[in-house]
């Protein structure tokens, strides 16, 4: 395909050398910096996808964002590269798998490190926040661990940033359905608290090995988050602390 054709290929001073994922937008690659012998993560727009206005835009405006917010748990933004007709984002490459895999693999994670781990991306939304950042879409897939296990937020390719007219437009659902806060399923505007939900959920999944809702299609969890209360907590996992588990319903109010 045209995608994996670009294996071998140069963008600029960067030398792809294998494919780490795909995305709604796009192909994450893995590259090196030619002229300081450096590993990058570059992350390339479909094709298609360049040929829209709309779609190349929003993805440029993700380097804009990720280079307003500088935190040690959000993945570094490092140059912006021209390429036929589309744009590259040229980033931080961080080694470890993401917290949607380890979360396959284990099932679920130790309260200690579910704490661990909230603590740090609580800094890193904090940060965004302050910049006037919305994350928008909070999810396992877009938490990754470096290679010393430090967690680093990453995809911010439906932030919504102060000023910004093209995503908060109402009535239009963006995000995640499992992740997502009541008042994103209703299409409405994003606050910080949006965020933070999303946030509980993903602790509530790390330590209780499942989302608190499911279902079969896509509105019906939506519906659940906007419509019915989380399962307690301790109801599916008696073994995490009473405090802990408190803090997560917190984040779901």
């Amino acid at each position: 395909s045209q995608v994996n054709a670009m294996i071998g290929r140069r963008i600029g001073r960067y030398h792809i050398t294998e494919e780490l994922g795909r995305g709604g937008m796009g192909v994450v690659y893995k590259a090196t910096q030619v002229t300081l012998n450096r590993t990058v993560a570059l992350k390339l727009l479909f094709p298609h996808l360049a040929a829209s206005r709309e779609y190349l835009g929003r993805f440029q405006r993700e380097a804009v964002t990720l280079a307003r917010v500088q935190h040690d748990n959000i993945v570094h933004i490092y140059d912006v590269e021209e390429f036929e007709g589309s744009s590259a984002i040229v980033m931080e490459f961080v080694g470890g798998p993401s917290l949607a895999r380890v979360l396959a693999r284990e099932g679920r994670l130790a309260p200690s490190l579910v704490r661990d781990v909230a603590v740090a991306l609580c800094g890193a939304l904090e940060s965004a926040h302050r910049q006037g950042i919305i994350h928008r879409d909070i999810k396992p897939d877009n938490i990754l661990f470096s290679s010393d296990g430090r967690p680093k937020l990453t995809d911010f390719g439906i932030a919504h940033m102060r000023d910004d007219h093209v995503h908060t437009r109402t009535g239009i659902m963006m995000g995640t359905p499992y992740y997502m806060s009541p008042e994103q399923a209703r299409g409405r505007q994003v606050t910080a608290a949006s965020d933070l939900y999303s946030l509980g959920v993903v602790m509530y999944e790390m330590l209780a090995g499942s989302v608190p809702f499911a279902a079969e299609d896509s509105l019906a969890v939506a519906l659940q988050h906007v419509q019915d209360p989380p399962p307690p907590l301790l109801e599916r996992a008696p073994w995490v602390p009473a405090a802990l588990a408190t803090l997560v319903h917190r984040t779901l109010e």
